[in-house]
């Protein structure tokens, strides 16, 4: 007994000497602390911006001249290696004292730290080979690359708000995809298990967040956190904003609003039927004439994610300008003057005035006298007829006009090509500009045309031609032609148009694929008949591919190809190559976008895939571009808009949804070409 006793006191005493050592080491230098404008910290947030730090210890004791102070650091588990990796080291000039202070100079941050449990520590080598290792200290560092900021994307990457219709659902994606692990939130709640670069099959409209997290350093970065908003697109979500029926007078400001905002959607106005193609925003300013009709306003959150407004109808309580002169006008050397004419529906009790560079030129008369509503200029100016209204809207319209001279033309031709005949066409003269001295171009009128002769060039050889339209046939092909105008009387010197390179669209497009099978890991490249005179539009499982428009294109997913080619307004769509990895696929299952009911029995009717074609359970409903139902029917017989079409067929583009056992499996458009 008396020696297991003493056994144990030995045990004591080595563990006290062994402590006592480990304590003595450990006073020497204390647990180092980063440091940065002179404030220490235990965590080191770093940014390519500031990437430099200082660190600072405490010496324990006297260290002579010529130590060599080194600035440790562990892996991201806290755990140094054998070897450890320096951080920064430096040798002092100098004796240090008891208490006073270790500073390492300035060093960077590397950027591929980044965890919140590193340990740092100070070993020093002095003159007499003297070393040792201080006590280390946890300490956070997280380096943020901040110029990759992070950014969650849905199926539109051109936008934060993504849209989901009935039945379907999308994916969340966030880049770039290698800060680690990421914190997914919906509504501000944290999503569990949820931390990879992907958010699948989402449902629910709302708010969802992703954070890249870096640890203790999350409050203090801004660009690792990146939100989008799902919202429902539907009649209730997709409205224009306001009453179904709004008045106003013309001096009103009158804006259309859609209820969804956001950058990067597609927004197409339409009015009484007619697309307004320059207006592709949100809104919708209306004009101060003419603006009574009925709008609608469709908007496109994805390829197949689309809704169409309930129609708005706007109703102007005063009067129009129903005709007027062009806003811009040329006098030409040879026209004394110029006729400038409006027509109004204004009462008759109304009044007009004529300004000249806002000048009065005579005071106001009813625009029921002879003339009133005309005024002979003869000079460049400005322009400006003002009716003044009565009736509900008290106010004044506006016509406003600038004649300019011209110093030089433009000539511009066009093919006008029969779509339907791949033999001859037509080249005519589309616009003649007069060119300002500030370089604009301003459109003659077609009366002005007749101060001018012309003739038509087949290779720099006049033809004989001297119509404002030329005849061609297929035996022209690849021949050049031009038009030059000469103003009679001169004036302006003679001018030469565009050339046109004589070409006819094929009624077949065949594609040519190498190699036959899609490589593992390689590519397939579809080409099509070159010509500069095409252009060109590429799809991809019947989805067109945004970047695509050279008559080549290099694959590398395995589905159905094919490119829609244009000449002037002619358009064809080419025979649809199948690509996979395997054998080729059997019957195509692509939904077309394309009919051209023209009587010529190819593409006249629109042709669902046999797992959709006369299927029971399988319901098709067609819209017009006002959101009407323009076909119906469930066991569809491929036979739209040949047979059955309420609008025969007759607008230029229609929106279809297919369901099947009442789920949306399909939705899109189809373009009529005729």
């Amino acid at each position: 007994m008396n020696k297991r006793l003493n056994r144990i006191s030995a045990l004591v005493v080595m563990a006290s000497f062994f402590l006592c050592t480990y304590l003595s080491v450990a006073q020497d230098i204390s647990r180092p602390l980063f440091s940065i404008n002179n404030v220490t910290t235990d965590r080191i947030c770093v940014t390519p911006d500031a990437p430099n730090r200082e660190a600072v210890a405490v010496a324990g004791r006297n260290f002579m001249a010529d130590t060599e102070y080194f600035l440790e650091i562990s892996d991201e588990d806290g755990i140094f290696a054998p070897t450890p990796r320096v951080l920064t080291r430096f040798t002092s000039m100098f004796e240090i004292m008891a208490n006073e202070q270790i500073l390492f100079p300035p060093f960077i941050i590397e950027n591929d730290l980044r965890s919140d449990n590193y340990r740092i520590r100070v070993r020093y080598i002095e003159t007499d080979n003297n070393s040792n290792i201080g006590v280390s200290r946890e300490v956070a560092i997280h380096y943020f690359d901040n110029s990759e900021r992070v950014t969650l994307l849905g199926p539109n990457p051109n936008t934060n708000l993504v849209a989901l219709c009935p039945g379907e659902s999308v994916d969340l994606r966030v880049t770039p995809e290698n800060l680690g692990q990421y914190q997914w939130f919906f509504n501000n709640v944290l999503i569990q298990n949820q931390t990879g670069t992907v958010l699948e099959n989402v449902t629910q409209p709302g708010t969802y967040t992703v954070i890249s997290d870096f640890g203790s350093c999350n409050d203090r970065f801004t660009d690792n956190v990146s939100t989008v908003t799902v919202v429902d697109f539907n009649k209730t979500t997709v409205t224009i904003n306001g009453p179904a029926v709004q008045e106003f007078c013309p001096s009103d400001t009158k804006v259309l609003t859609c209820s969804i905002t956001a950058a990067g959607l597609d927004y197409k106005w339409t009015k009484n039927g007619e697309v307004l193609t320059a207006e592709t925003g949100p809104t919708l300013v209306l004009p101060t004439s003419n603006f009574e009709g009925i709008y609608t306003v469709e908007v496109t959150g994805t390829s197949t994610c689309f809704e169409i407004s309930n129609p708005v109808e706007i109703i102007n309580l005063g009067f129009n300008i129903i005709t007027r002169p062009p806003p811009e006008i040329v006098l030409l050397s040879l026209q004394n003057s110029i006729l400038l004419e409006i027509t109004t529906d204004a009462p008759p009790s109304s009044t007009i005035e004529w300004f000249r560079n806002n000048v009065s030129q005579d005071p106001p008369v009813p625009i029921s006298d002879s003339g009133a509503l005309s005024f002979l200029v003869n000079s460049p100016a400005e322009y400006r007829a003002e009716i003044n209204t009565t009736g509900v809207c008290t106010e004044a319209l506006e016509v406003i006009t600038n004649v300019v001279s011209a110093v030089g033309l433009e000539v511009e031709i066009s093919n006008i090509i029969d779509c339907d005949d791949n033999s001859s066409s037509v080249l005519a003269l589309e616009n003649i500009f007069g060119i300002t001295t500030s370089g604009a171009q301003v459109p003659l009128t077609e009366d002005q045309l007749a101060f001018f002769s012309f003739q038509w060039f087949r290779n720099d050889d006049p033809t004989g031609v001297t119509d404002t339209t030329i005849s061609i046939t297929d035996a022209d092909i690849g021949q050049t032609y031009f038009l030059n105008a000469t103003i009679q009387g001169g004036g302006l010197p003679s001018t030469d148009s565009n050339d046109i390179v004589v070409e006819f669209l094929d009624s077949t497009i065949t594609l040519e694929v190498s190699p036959q099978i899609l490589p593992e890991d390689g590519t397939v490249t579809i080409t099509a008949p070159l010509s500069s005179n095409y252009s060109y539009e590429w799809f991809f499982n019947g989805e067109l591919i945004i970047g695509e428009t050279q008559n080549t294109i290099e694959v590398d997913q395995e589905g159905d190809y094919f490119v829609v080619l244009a000449l002037e307004e002619c358009m064809i769509t080419s025979e649809t190559v199948s690509v996979s990895s395997v054998a080729p696929p059997g019957e195509s299952e692509i939904i077309p976008n394309i009919v051209t009911p023209n009587g010529d029995n190819i593409n006249d009717s629109w042709l669902l895939p046999p797992s959709l074609f006369n299927q029971q359970d399988v319901e098709v409903t067609i819209y017009d571009p006002r959101g009407q139902i323009d076909f119906n029917t469930v066991s569809y017989q491929n036979n739209w808009p040949t047979e059955n079409s309420k609008s025969s067929g007759e607008e230029p583009v229609y929106y279809y949804i297919i369901t099947k056992n009442s789920s949306v499996v399909r939705k899109g458009s189809i373009t009529v070409m005729r």
